[in-house]
């Protein structure tokens, strides 16, 4: 046991932008000492930053401040099972450890209330593939267990969880703390090395942390060369940080858009795990003050793309593929996956088929459709990942390609060198008719004898005329 002369706060510390904010809110708002407690993980960035961080607190708090670091982790090998399902147990352990040597019964974890409840951003992000660190759920039940072990209640207090990143950099700038920002390190890929950079810049972390950086209006004290790729501006060469990208838009502008009901009734099977253990008089007003979260995080990131187009965007220069601001202007992240999917399909087949047949044509349809079967399969791990909730795995069926479920059809034309247009016209109304309304039917058309004159019209007026329908035409 260690001797305790004044009001001590066991604080779980990360060297990120919440748990540095909630030491300095102690720090500022009570005459308590605080511990500090954070782990190592062989991650030598990490570590340098905790204790930077922890040296200032000291400095402009003397002799209420101690960080304790504790080293956990593999050193020969990697661990052959990435997922993050002992992370809650295994840190809050150490810290109700500290607790109990410093006879506390309580200890503190701040972190945002959107992070802690991390409601999906996209199908698949469900179970072992979705954190729950800090979730209401994952906290209660410590709670229980701490209780067991110290037989006497133990409290794990989250003063976080009813705010966003906002919120939590709001409160550093009106400490006037705002010079800690940059120090501070919010990567999930801080493992790895990226020179002179701190942050990769495209994990949902880095993501989060500069929309609520622009969002709060502090992107003056956060250094831009912080970031080893700057999505704002940059293009985005990695499909993952693409899709991060895309998905962290769609969530937050489908929060900043939906009412009361709307998400009560879409996040149900959720909020089942969190309501009881949020603070509020009834169930109704508990799913208010989430949704009050999420709607205002929402809001949050639409500011923040203002400003960051107020500030970067050049109108006289065309926005980098890929980048933020192109995803931006073309709304990336309002269209369905299905329809992200078939632009992407249509985008694959006008950039690879011209390349394909420059030499030599198709010798008929069937050979047409052997070599598309081939470029379809070869890009198909791409597929996979970018979309995760429409199973891709591209098989001959009724149409030329389909996906398993039918949802998106692939049909492919070759028109010969003395084909009529009516007769290619003819057969893709005949395949519109034929295939149910639930389906999206992209028809791939390679037209080398140019028998469409104004490709632009002849597409437009079938995806005009039905909605199911893209098409693309390639020579």
């Amino acid at each position: 046991m260690i001797t305790v002369d004044k009001p001590t706060r066991i604080v779980l510390f990360s060297g990120g932008l919440d748990s540095l904010a909630g030491a300095l809110s102690i720090l500022h708002q009570t005459a308590s000492d605080v511990c500090l407690v954070s782990h190592r993980s062989g991650q030598p960035e990490t570590s340098k930053t905790q204790r930077g961080l922890a040296e200032a607190l000291k400095t402009k708090f003397p002799d209420r401040v101690r960080h304790y670091s504790f080293e956990s982790g593999l050193k020969t090998e990697h661990s052959k099972d990435e997922n993050q399902r002992s992370r809650a147990f295994l840190f809050c352990s150490i810290a109700f450890a500290l607790s109990h040597a410093y006879q506390q019964n309580e200890l503190y974890i701040f972190e945002n209330g959107v992070t802690s409840i991390n409601l999906p951003r996209r199908e698949d992000m469900i179970n072992a593939r979705s954190s729950r660190t800090t979730h209401p759920k994952t906290i209660k039940l410590l709670e229980q267990l701490f209780s067991l072990v110290n037989e006497k209640d133990f409290k794990i207090q989250t003063p976080y969880l009813l705010k966003t990143k906002k919120d939590v950099l709001s409160e550093l700038f009106q400490q006037k703390e705002t010079n800690l920002i940059t120090s501070s390190v919010s990567c999930s890929k801080a493992f790895q090395h990226f020179e002179s950079a701190t942050h990769c810049g495209i994990c949902y972390q880095c993501v989060d942390r500069r929309f609520a950086i622009y969002s709060a209006d502090v992107a003056d004290y956060d250094n831009r060369g912080s970031y080893s790729t700057d999505f704002i501006t940059d293009s985005l060469k990695e499909p993952e940080a693409r899709i991060v990208l895309i998905d962290y838009l769609r969530q937050a502008i489908h929060f900043a858009l939906l009412s009361l009901d709307s998400f009560a009734n879409e996040y149900t099977r959720e909020l089942v795990d969190i309501v009881d253990f949020v603070e509020g008089a009834t169930e109704s007003e508990k799913i208010e003050s989430l949704w009050k979260l999420c709607k205002r995080h929402g809001g949050n990131v639409l500011a923040a793309i203002k400003l960051m187009r107020a500030k970067h965007d050049d109108p006289s220069q065309p926005p980098q593929e890929d980048s933020l601001f192109k995803l931006v202007d073309e709304r990336e992240y309002l269209k369905s996956d299905l329809d992200r999917l078939t632009n992407n399909l249509k985008l694959l087949f006008v950039r690879s088929i011209p390349i394909m047949f420059r030499k030599n044509l198709p010798v008929d349809e069937n050979d047409f459709n052997d070599k598309v079967d081939g470029l379809l399969n070869a890009e198909k791990d791409q597929f996979v990942r970018e979309y995760p909730g429409i199973p891709f795995s591209l098989t001959k069926a009724v149409p030329d390609h389909s996906l398993p479920d039918y949802r998106l059809l692939i049909e492919s034309k070759f028109p010969r060198q003395n084909s009529r247009l009516s007769q290619i016209t003819d057969e893709m109304a005949a395949d519109l008719v034929k295939y149910p309304k639930s389906s999206k039917i992209l028809f791939l058309v390679f037209d080398p004898h140019r028998t469409i004159h104004n490709d632009e019209k002849f597409s437009s007026d079938f995806e005009a005329n039905d909605t199911r329908c893209t098409v693309a035409v390639v020579r």
